[in-house]
């Protein structure tokens, strides 16, 4: 079974790529960015978040997302202190869940991961798919799905490589923009890595 990267920067349009590489082929997808959320909301990632940032990291019984990533976004220390603590959990749950589907014989799996160069994570996959987008689609995607200010937006795309680097490293290159033709170009992919 194949591991199959697929990134792209904030608003390029990940999960609607996703969620039809599901619906029209069954391609089980890993969604990082999830996954991350759901083990930080459980012991033991959720124990290392609140000794290293403090209560103020929760509420009464959820992740104080909002509060967390005003903290990070506007400090790499802590930006890389949360990632230090939250990708090596990631890495083993993703690890776990591969085994699940390796059982059941599907040709590939995708790995849904907004950072996977960032990360390293690019290393681990058998090819990486880039799903990119203009700049100000992205932002103004971002802005309408996060409710997010356009200075908070822009601050997060800063933190991120740009799309120009990342393409440079990708195997396949699926362009959303709202003009070019998706389900097309994730039909072609698709052919070429059941191969």
């Amino acid at each position: 079974m194949k591991i199959i990267g697929l990134t792209g920067n904030i608003g390029s349009g990940k999960t609607t790529v996703c969620k039809l590489f599901n619906e029209q082929f069954n391609i089980p997808i890993y969604n990082a960015d999830q996954r991350a959320k759901s083990l930080m909301s459980k012991s033991p990632l959720k124990d290392l978040i609140r000794e290293s940032f403090g209560s103020k990291a929760y509420t009464l019984t959820k992740l104080n997302s909002k509060w967390l990533a005003n903290e990070v976004f506007n400090n790499p220390d802590k930006l890389e202190l949360l990632n230090s603590l939250v990708h090596p959990a990631v890495k083993l749950d993703f690890e776990n869940w591969c085994s699940e589907m390796q059982d059941a014989n599907h040709k590939y799996v995708l790995k849904e991961a907004a950072i996977l160069f960032e990360t390293g994570s690019n290393k681990l996959v058998n090819k990486v798919i880039l799903i990119t987008a203009p700049k100000k689609v992205r932002i103004a995607r971002t802005m309408s799905s996060d409710n997010a200010s356009y200075d908070d937006v822009k601050k997060r795309i800063d933190l991120q490589w740009s799309q120009k680097k990342k393409k440079k490293l990708s195997d396949f290159i699926i362009n959303n923009d709202g003009e070019q033709q998706l389900e097309k170009q994730i039909v072609e992919v698709h052919n070429q890595l059941v191969l």
